[in-house]
């Protein structure tokens, strides 16, 4: 059963990546979209980027607004779903704002994909994303040590909306285990 499953969501992501000839279908980096302020959409319907990425707080946005296929494999523990996610371009820092994942509540990971994976003691999915960064500044800049750090800084250091970074949720989360990969 899992094979199938496996199968038709490697399909999914190989069809429908930012690289596809498809148009502008972005499978990759949907975010669920569970708001009302667009008619056209029923609620829970998947959306793009454009249509999902009001940060204003919390209130009527829904219980699972903003996440995306990559939050869900690393909450599920998915480690090559993941993997296949991020080779095809996820957006490793859009946000799960959805009143599900505010503070105080059970499910408080802390909005982006790194702060998921932390909340999760999942140091595979951590060093995975700390990794595809360090990956994408060698891309783009060579191996420039000052780079490489600064990278990675304002990638573990970036807040959610309560100003919450990696750092903080691996406390919150009592996964200290993470931060030798942090």
């Amino acid at each position: 059963k899992m094979g199938i499953a496996k199968r038709l969501a490697e399909y999914l992501v190989e069809t429908y990546n930012p690289a596809s000839k498809h148009g502008s279908i972005d499978l990759v980096n949907a975010q669920y979209d569970t708001c009302h302020e667009n008619p056209a959409r029923p609620p829970g319907f998947f959306c793009d980027a454009t249509n999902c990425l009001d940060l204003e707080g919390h209130s009527g946005v829904g219980l699972y607004r903003g996440e995306t296929a990559l939050h869900m494999s690393i909450v599920s523990n998915l480690p090559r779903l993941e993997s296949l996610l991020i080779q095809h371009g996820a957006n490793l820092c859009l946000r799960a704002i959805g009143n599900f994942f505010i503070p105080g509540g059970n499910c408080y990971f802390g909005e982006t994909a790194l702060n998921f994976a932390v909340s999760q003691g999942r140091q595979d999915a951590v060093e995975l994303l700390v990794t595809t960064i360090l990956d994408n500044v060698h891309e783009h800049t060579g191996w420039r040590l000052d780079e490489e750090i600064e990278a990675v800084f304002r990638f573990v250091t970036q807040t959610d909306s309560i100003g919450n970074n990696a750092l903080h949720m691996c406390v919150v989360h009592k996964h200290t285990n993470v931060l030798d990969y942090i």
